[in-house]
C-alpha cells in the first residue's frame, strides 16, 4: 500500500485512521469501553489502538515485532475509517513497502471459535476487496491475513 495515497483517502484523513511507526515492538488492541471509563476518554469502543508504552500488554493484543526499527503503518479501519451503519470491514490493517496485513481481532471462548473465524474471513475478503476497488490495494501487492 502507498502510504501517501492511503493517508489522503478522505475516510482516513477525515478520522486521523493512520500512525505511522519507527519501533521495534508495537501492541494493538481493540478497545472495549469500561462502565468506570472516564469521560476525557476518548477511545472508541471496538476501534483498534496502539497500546502507549506505559500500558501494561493483555493477552490478546496484536504484536507488531519489527526487529529492524524500520517504518512501518496501522490504519484503524473498524469504527474509524467505516462505522457500524457500513458493512463488517477488518479492524485494522499493519503495512510497509513491502508487505500488507489486514487483522481481524476476536476474542472468542473456545465454542465460538469456529463461527468467530468464519465471521473474520468474511470481514477480511470485504475489506481487501474495498482496498482493491478504491485503489489503495495493488492486485500484485503481498497480502497476509491474520485472524
Amino acid at each position: 500500500m502507498n502510504t501517501e495515497q492511503v493517508s489522503q483517502h478522505p475516510l482516513v484523513a477525515s478520522n486521523s485512521c493512520l500512525t505511522s511507526l519507527t519501533v521495534r515492538q508495537a501492541a494493538i488492541y481493540d478497545h472495549k469501553k469500561a462502565e468506570d471509563q472516564i469521560a476525557e476518554d476518548q477511545r472508541v469502543d471496538g476501534r483498534c489502538y496502539l497500546r502507549l508504552p506505559q500500558e501494561e500488554v493483555d493477552e490478546f493484543d496484536f504484536i507488531v515485532r519489527n526487529a529492524k526499527a524500520k517504518t512501518f503503518h496501522f490504519l484503524a479501519v473498524d469504527k474509524c475509517m467505516f462505522t457500524d451503519a457500513d458493512s463488517s470491514r477488518c479492524d485494522c490493517i499493519v503495512f510497509n513497502e513491502s508487505i500488507t496485513l489486514f487483522i481481524e481481532l476476536k476474542e472468542n471462548k473456545t465454542r465460538a471459535r469456529k463461527e468467530g473465524r468464519k465471521s473474520a474471513i468474511k470481514q477480511l475478503c470485504k475489506s481487501i476487496e474495498w482496498f482493491m476497488a478504491e485503489g489503495l490495494l495493488a492486485e500484485l501487492e503481498t497480502v497476509e491475513i491474520i485472524v
